[in-house]
Order: structure tokens, then sequence, then C-alpha cells
């Protein structure tokens, strides 16, 4: 952590802080910031509302919180923060009565999932006409329930689980999912198994939809996090898997090293990431782009685990021919772009990319004042229309191999 974030967590915590710059901070990059905002009693509180999704144990702590009165009209609660807040251990008991007899269908979802709901609070929920059959369902599986139940809670677990999960993604309306919508189904299967009353979830055949409800559990079990990585995911979940606090460092290090900058930033930014790792990447990162780095301090880059800092060290232009060389050979074809690009690169170097599989090396190619007549003539019949481009732009070009290169009237 950067010695300003430290002392903004200090201003964060602080009970001199205005109100104004405590509303600033909780949009804060780093999580500890946020976290000491929501937990600053000077905090407004729709801002505090807004955090407790993130933290609610923060907010149900904070000196102000018994003071928030729910009768009040301007006192507007976000759906996704209150649900988080019922379910939490430490609701108080009178939110958990109030919202069971009053609450809307994500209300009960979050009564039910908190283990000290008691049999009253769940009897109301159960009376409450947005209860449906999927939270009629979870409050007899609850555990102040189920110790009361003829058949054992762990049978009647066993017995009735198959015919919900079977139900949400077949008939809807079993569980409560009225509509075509089939997230509300995955919904209700990540509830479930995150109420610890379902078996381990296959994450091959989950939906992308419960994927990134897992990544952005809380409590998301590092062995979840880790599958998820040897298995095909979209950007979005990869972006929150870096994100989480739960991943494990060998994932972390690993997506650190990802070719996207926004998993890469994202990875950084976990408090999980051990300082030293960060710290040496923007070391070399500054090194990579400086002007004034020495040639020798630069070879030693070339061999960098980060390929962002290799990609870099491949544009510098103090790079010697024999580094060119050597990274000419590297499978990633962001740096042989550099390499095609570079104003070093030597006959050899340009003619053996002429030939390259990526498009984008000979692209560069093309477009290198280097490049030797014969190479810009081999490019100049390209089958790719953005290379002949390039030859058409480099003022090197032989006129005949600048017609050649010209789109040709049907």
């Amino acid at each position: 952590m950067q010695v300003n974030d430290q002392s903004e967590i200090a201003v964060a915590k602080s009970l001199n802080t205005a109100p104004e710059l405590l509303t600033k901070l909780a949009r804060h990059k780093d999580i500890k910031v946020r976290q000491a905002v929501a937990g600053n009693p000077h905090t407004p509180p729709y801002i505090l509302f807004l955090l407790a999704e993130e933290f609610p144990q923060e907010f149900l702590h904070n000196p102000i919180f018994p003071t928030l009165d729910l009768e009040n009209p301007e006192l507007v609660i976000p759906g996704s923060s209150l649900q988080t807040i019922l379910a939490c251990e430490d609701a108080p008991q009178e939110w958990l009565h109030r919202f069971a007899i009053s609450g809307y269908h994500y209300h009960l979802l979050g009564i039910v999932q908190n283990p000290q709901a008691s049999k009253q609070v769940l009897q109301l929920a159960a009376e409450n006409p947005s209860c449906d059959a999927f939270i009629h369902e979870l409050i007899k599986m609850h555990v102040n329930i189920a110790g009361e139940m003829d058949s054992g809670w762990q049978e009647y677990a066993e017995n009735k689980l198959p015919q919900i999960i079977e139900a949400s993604f077949s008939n809807f309306s079993e569980v409560g999912c009225y509509g075509s919508s089939h997230s509300k189904g995955h919904y209700y299967q990540f509830i479930l198994w995150q109420l610890g009353i379902t078996p381990d979830l296959q994450l091959t055949k989950t939906s992308e939809y419960v994927q990134v409800a897992i990544v952005k559990f809380i409590d998301a079990p590092p062995a979840y996090l880790q599958q998820l990585l040897n298995i095909k995911i979209n950007i979005t979940t990869l972006i929150e898997v870096a994100k989480n606090k739960n991943t494990p460092i060998e994932c972390l290090i690993k997506l650190a090293h990802h070719h996207s900058r926004v998993i890469r930033e994202a990875a950084m930014r976990n408090p999980s990431l051990p300082r030293s790792i960060v710290n040496d990447f923007f070391q070399e990162r500054f090194l990579a782009t400086h002007p004034h780095t020495q040639v020798e301090k630069l070879r030693e880059l070339c061999s960098s685990k980060w390929s962002f800092i290799r990609v870099r060290v491949a544009r510098h232009p103090n790079l010697e021919l024999s580094d060119l060389k050597i990274l000419v050979q590297s499978a990633d074809w962001r740096i042989r772009e550099c390499v095609a690009s570079h104003p070093r690169a030597d006959f050899d170097i340009l003619k053996q990319l002429t030939q390259d599989k990526s498009v984008r090396v000979r692209q560069a190619v093309a477009l290198n004042s280097q490049t030797p007549p014969e190479c810009l003539e081999q490019l100049s019949g390209d089958r790719n229309i953005f290379v002949r481009a390039n030859i058409a732009k480099n003022p090197h070009t032989p006129l005949k191999n600048f017609t050649a290169s010209l789109p040709q009237p049907r």
C-alpha cells in the first residue's frame, strides 16, 4: 500500500473529517479507505447505506447506526444493501421483525439467510404476501426451524433440494421465478449453495450469472476461485476474481501478469497480493519506460516475469540489436510487433518478421522506414488489406509496389 493511501485511511477514520470529504473517499479505489468511511459516524447516512452492501459489519457497528430512523421518508436504503444487512448475523432483531412483515421478496431472502433469525421472525416471513414457494422451502430448512422437524433437517434437505434444483431449470414458478428470467433460477441455486445446503457446485456447468455471483461473494471459497481460472470465463468474471480477497496468492500473481491492463490492475490493488510484488512491478515499469535507462538494465528487463514489462522494453529506443534478436523469438506477438517497429531492427529481423503469422506484426514491418525494398515488395501482395494499406503509407515503398498495394477496381 502506498504512503498516501495510509494517510487517507487515517483521514477516513478521523472524527474531524468533513462529511463532504468522506463522501469523496467513499469512492476510493482502496478497499481499506472505503471500509474506514463505512465505520465513520460522520459519514452521511445515504453514503453509509451505499457502503453497507460491501461492509455490512462496519455499517452495523457504526456509532450512528442506532440513531437511524427507518420512519424517515428521506431515508432510502438500496435493495441490495438492505438484503445484505438483513442477512448479517449482527442485524438487529427489530429490523428482521419489521421487514419480515412489510418487506418484499429480496428482504425475505436476506432474512432467511440470517442464522440468527428467530422462529417468530421466520413465521412472520412465511405469512408475508411476498413469500413464495422458494422462500417457504428455505424457511423450513432454516437452522431455527430445522431442530423441530420430525423427519430431521438433513433428511428433509436431501429429499427436497433435488426438486428445487430441478425446478430452477424447468418450472420457474415452483421456486418463485415468475416470468422467463433464467437468472432468478440461477440466483436461487447460488443462494442454496451459499447457505451450505447443496452439494458443491459444478463450476463448468454453472451459468455466467452464478459464476459472477460466486466471485463477488465475500466469503467465496478460495478453491472455487482457483477453479474458475482453469475454465473459460469472461473478462468481467476474471476482474472480480482478481478483486476478491480470498483469491489464492498464486492466482493473484498469475492475474498480475495478465495481458489485460484492467485485470492486471485489479490484481495489483488486491490487498492479499504481497506489496513486495507490486513494488517490483512498478519499479520495473519505471525503468522500462524511462528514456535514460542503461542498456545493461534493459537487457535484464528483457527477461522480466511480466510480459507487460517485456513489451515496454521492446519499444525502448536504447535497446541494442543483440537484444532485439532475442526478443524477436518471443511467442508473444505484442513483443514481436514492437521489434518490427523498432528503428534498430536490421535486415535479418525484418525479413524474418515479413512472414510472421500475426497480421499486427506484418503491419508493423510494412510501416517501418528501415524495411528493405524486397520485404516491402513481398508485403505489397499480402492477403490482409491493412498490411497493404501500411505499404502504401511507407514513404520508402517503390512506386510499382505502392500501386500494387492499392485496392484493385472490380
